[in-house]
């Protein structure tokens, strides 16, 4: 196992734990574009055409040559965390507790996207899905081979 946690520079009796970040983002409260706090314009915002982070970086090409639909952001999103869970990443996914905040008929941003997920994985596996602890993962060493 290559990617669990690392010895802190800073106190080399601590373990850094890295997470796994959604481009659900934290500042985003509904998938619906043109509103307060939309996931879809807040999206767009970084990866449209037109937005602030490009292939490359500044003057690259931009990652979409459309706006993307909240379904798209959904579904690629979802691809993600599926190739970490087939992967058998202990990195946990990062979600920010307002995501869990109800906006789409009793659904929240995290639930569309943890049921798209979790859609995906049972049609690629049956194994079952588990979390550890971050004590768990904290005391693993770095291993190679």
């Amino acid at each position: 196992m290559g990617n669990t946690g690392i010895i802190s520079p800073v106190d080399t009796r601590n373990m850094i734990i890295p997470r796994r970040a959604t481009s659900i983002f934290y500042n985003a409260a509904t998938p619906n574009g043109g509103a307060y706090g939309s996931e879809t314009d807040e999206y767009n915002i970084f990866y449209s055409p037109n937005g602030l982070f490009r292939h490359g970086g500044p003057g690259g090409q931009p990652f979409f040559r459309t706006n993307q639909t909240y379904a798209r952001v959904i579904d690629r999103e979802s691809d993600a965390l599926v190739i970490y869970m087939l992967r058998y990443e202990l990195y946990p996914s990062m979600f920010h507790q307002a995501k869990f905040d109800s906006c789409n008929g009793g659904k929240s941003l995290s639930t569309d996207l943890t049921d798209a997920t979790f859609a995906k994985f049972a049609k690629l596996s049956d194994l079952p899905v588990s979390s550890l602890a971050q004590s768990t993962i904290g005391g693993m060493r770095w291993q190679t081979g």
